[in-house]
């Protein structure tokens, strides 16, 4: 199928935006016009058209991981802006980690998620919206040394995606990370040091060493392991 290609430069990032639905392209370069650039770039994101016989459109990262999955476009695209929230620069004193972000209904904690859980196979928006929880629409988070989700707004977003079932707006406050799931088979087993070195490993921003640790250090006490392998497992962890 056709796709309209979108080049944008955002901070230090050079980005393609592969887009099927011709509709959305001229609204997208309206949004993004300050960003857009001659300079063809690598494949970050795909907006994916309804297939033959379906009515969803699809929202696919550079690695065919799916993202979002909406009835119309619109949700796709405000879905699409949100991500690209994450290549600003994080809130000061922060640190930023390679890590999916879920929501409870209240907005009052979130639970954080390590890769490769919800990637393969993708999660599906209805379970988690089943068992309590929306997807936070970051591929990294920015989180405070004492563990609270500070993201920073994404300045390209159109309203607050709230009726898109799964999936959650713009946050206002700070929440504690109640839980991190961790992929670990049945019957193992980590030392607090394996997990505090897992967790600083996905670092992603420019924090400081002393406050990668600190948090890694909290957040090795919230963890849960979550057999990667069974489906229904990364959904209960959630509510558990």
């Amino acid at each position: 199928m056709r796709a309209d290609a979108i080049d944008l430069a955002v901070s230090a990032a050079h980005l393609r935006i592969l887009n099927e639905a011709p509709e959305g392209t001229g609204f997208l370069r309206d949004v993004l016009t300050e960003h857009l650039t001659p300079e063809p770039a690598p494949i970050w994101f795909k907006v994916q058209a309804p297939r033959s016989g379906q009515r969803l459109h699809a929202l696919l990262d550079r690695s065919g991981l799916v993202l979002a999955r909406t009835r119309s476009l619109d949700d796709c695209l405000a879905i699409l802006l949100r991500h690209l929230g994450a290549l600003v620069e994080p809130p000061p004193d922060t640190v930023r980690l390679r890590m999916r972000a879920f929501v409870d209904e209240e907005q009052t904690h979130v639970v954080l998620a390590a890769p490769p859980l919800f990637q393969l196979p993708p999660m599906v928006e209805r379970q988690v919206q089943r068992h309590g929880y929306r997807i936070v629409d970051r591929l990294a988070v920015d989180l405070t040394v004492d563990g609270r989700l500070a993201l920073s707004a994404s300045p390209w977003s159109i309203g607050d995606g709230t009726d898109v079932a799964g999936h959650a707006g713009a946050l206002s406050e700070r929440l504690p990370v109640r839980r991190l799931l961790v992929p670990a088979a049945n019957d193992q087993t980590f030392t607090t040091a394996a997990l505090v070195h897992a967790v600083a490993a996905t670092s992603c921003g420019p924090s400081d060493h002393r406050s990668r640790l600190r948090l890694a250090r909290r957040l090795a006490d919230l963890c849960t392991g979550v057999p990667p392998s069974e489906r229904s497992a990364r959904y209960s962890a959630l509510s558990r």
